[in-house]
C-alpha cells in the first residue's frame, strides 16, 4: 500500500481514499448471501417495491427520507426501514406473475 501524507487533503477526498481503499479491501458477498441477513434491497429493489424510479429513490435518499448504508460503494437498504418511512405503501407480493 502506498504510504499517504494526510496534510491537504479535504474531507471528501479522504472519504474517497476511504471508499477506494474498503473496495479493494473488503470482499463483495454475493447478493443471495447480503439478502439473507435481512431483506437488502439495491436500489432498483427498493423502486420495484415501491413502484417508483431509481431517480426518485435517489431524490429521496438525498433529502433524507430513505434510511441507506453503503457497503463499500454499493448503496443498500433495509426493507423494514423503507417500509418504516413510507408505511402507506401497499406492497403486494406476487410470485411468477408475469
Amino acid at each position: 500500500m502506498k504510504n499517504f501524507i494526510l496534510n491537504g487533503l479535504t474531507v471528501e477526498e479522504l472519504k474517497e481514499l476511504i471508499e477506494e481503499v474498503m473496495d479493494e479491501k473488503l470482499p463483495i458477498l454475493p447478493k443471495t448471501q447480503i439478502q439473507d441477513q435481512e431483506d437488502i434491497l439495491d436500489v432498483q429493489g427498493v423502486a420495484k417495491l415501491l413502484h417508483t424510479t431509481p431517480q426518485n429513490i435517489h431524490a429521496k435518499k438525498r433529502a433524507g427520507k430513505i434510511p441507506f448504508f453503503r457497503f463499500g460503494s454499493r448503496i443498500l437498504f433495509r426493507k423494514s426501514e423503507v417500509l418504516d418511512a413510507f408505511p402507506s405503501v401497499n406492497v403486494t407480493y406476487r410470485k411468477n406473475s408475469r
